[in-house]
């Protein structure tokens, strides 16, 4: 992912990932009409429909492997957090493309 001061003036800034549950009273699945959970995404990704209390931990892990898979690498995380007002699976823009000090 790349920043839109690399991209130049004008450009789009990186999309930011914020994942949620929904809790959805009446879903129409095969089996006839339930309450179901899902995760939506600002990226766009909508996951499948989770009927009932197993619903809502399978939606939690949908939520938590759609993070891992667009978290940058261990290597290029952002170092601290709260001051850059960052999450773990965004691309921070203050920590991009710096290079750990040696010793640390």
């Amino acid at each position: 992912m790349s920043t839109a001061d690399e991209q130049g003036p004008g450009a789009a800034p990186a999309r930011r990932h914020r994942p949620r549950l929904l809790h959805e009273e009446e879903v129409r699945l095969a089996d006839g009409w339930t309450s179901a959970w899902r995760v939506r995404c600002t990226c766009g990704l909508q996951g499948p429909h989770r009927p009932g209390r197993p619903g809502k931990r399978a939606a939690e892990a949908d939520r938590e492997e759609h993070l891992q898979s667009v978290a940058p690498p261990q290597s290029e995380r952002c170092r601290d957090l709260r001051s850059h007002r960052t999450t773990w699976w965004d691309a921070c823009p203050v920590c991009a493309h710096q290079m750990a000090l040696p010793g640390m």
